[in-house]
């Protein structure tokens, strides 16, 4: 699993900056992020501002994506003092069964920000001797987050479906009509977006994609006619 980060903190001398960490439950040192492997999509998910949060399958790839954007919480700095620390996360799978029990059980597990930020408290370490992010991230409670959220449970049924495996599902900030703009930002066909309150699924579904298609073909079969009859009577 590859993990993306975009965290910083209070007074923090780098800012928010995108970095990527290999996921390794054997991984005890911190670890420390790279600027390598960026997926572009997850670039632009970050950077655009009226996304909240974004899950599902990453456009012409075969990987699955959960992201999650403004966690707020407060971290130690290498003086001691408690300051705010701001958390960006997205969590990237090639393995669409892993997928299937991360997301099932986030919904089992957490049902707001405030409880994941709970468990992800202090997972981000200021660390100003790393020039490039100035920052690193506690693999202990990083590790036990996702092992919690990898864990098979046969008790519970999977409550994911096809959207939340095989769509794509991005979530804004505001309800306004904003359908042009993420189809333009993420290349996406606009007339297979369908916007639901605040919620963005990608494609539609086929049987609504095959209704639409029905429904063309109709109207070409009927238009040549009622034009024949128009100029019968005319």
């Amino acid at each position: 699993m590859k993990i993306y980060i975009y965290c910083s903190y209070q007074s923090s001398p780098v800012g928010f900056k995108l970095g990527t960490i290999h996921y390794d439950s054997s991984h005890e040192q911190d670890y420390i992020p790279t600027n390598k492997d960026i997926e572009p999509f997850v670039q632009k998910s970050f950077e655009e501002g009226l996304i909240k949060h974004v899950h599902g399958k990453i456009p012409n790839k075969n990987k699955n994506i959960y992201l999650v954007k403004k966690l707020q919480n407060t971290t130690i700095d290498d003086e001691g003092n408690a300051i705010p620390a701001y958390i960006n996360f997205a969590f990237e799978f090639d393995d669409v069964n892993k997928f299937d029990t991360f997301l099932n059980n986030l919904k089992s597990n957490y049902s707001d920000n405030e409880q994941s930020e709970h468990d992800l408290i202090n997972v981000i370490i200021p660390d100003r001797s790393n020039k490039d992010f100035a920052l690193k991230i506690n693999a202990s409670i990083l590790n036990n987050f996702i092992e919690k959220l990898l864990q098979k449970n046969t008790e519970i049924s999977s409550s994911t479906t096809d959207i939340d495996k095989y769509k794509l599902t991005i979530e804004l900030r505001s309800t306004t009509d904003y359908s042009d703009k993420i189809a333009q930002l993420f290349n996406l066909n606009k007339n297979l977006l369908k916007k639901e309150n605040t919620i963005y699924i990608y494609p539609i579904k086929k049987n609504n994609l095959r209704k639409l298609i029905l429904l063309i073909s109709v109207v070409l079969v009927i238009i040549p006619v009622i034009i024949v009859i128009l100029l019968k009577i005319f």
